[in-house]
């Protein structure tokens, strides 16, 4: 629901020229969870807690970014061919940066972890090799260079982790 709703923020914005105010982006969050199915009342109120202090949060740094910049939200590829194999992703976030490189970001919610962990080796080395996907299969399917890649934590954005990979990265 939180991808959701940032992908609304940025269609509104650019379609207005302005990001919706954090009440609209709430009432939507609550009309979401009302449609919503849960077994009980209490992962409901869970949800709902949860969800509302990670959009009263972030929201106030993500509209920070202008509209402008975001090139591309929700970006799906099908069958980008990698060593004989089809992968299929969606780039959640794409902005193009001063210089005429690219930032591509994934969103997670639930508990961040470090940048040691985001490595080879590390115990996300799983989002170490999506950035690296990610980056690949732009730069492939657009001709566009990435200058970096990240995974932005929206219930603790201060805890988002950046990486610009280098050759041996994308080896």
């Amino acid at each position: 629901m939180i991808h959701e709703l940032l992908e609304k923020a940025v269609r509104t914005a650019k379609d207005k020229g302005a990001y919706p105010d954090l009440e609209n982006i709430l009432k939507d969050f609550e009309i979401g969870l009302n449609n919503t199915r849960f077994t009980t009342e209490a992962k409901k109120e869970k949800f709902d807690k949860l969800g509302r202090q990670a959009l009263e949060s972030y929201y106030p740094h993500f509209i920070e970014i202008p509209v402008s910049r975001v090139e591309d939200i929700e970006l799906s590829f099908y069958g980008v061919e990698v060593d004989g194999n089809l992968i299929t992703g969606k780039i959640d976030r794409i902005e193009k940066n001063n210089d005429g490189t690219y930032s591509l970001y994934d969103y997670k919610t639930g508990v961040p972890v470090s940048e040691k962990q985001i490595a080879i080796g590390g115990i996300k080395e799983g989002y170490y090799n999506q950035l690296c996907f990610y980056k690949y299969a732009y730069e492939k399917l657009s001709g566009k260079q990435v200058s970096q890649v990240g995974i932005i934590y929206v219930e603790d954005h201060q805890r988002s982790v950046y990486k610009t990979f280098g050759t041996s990265d994308m080896e």
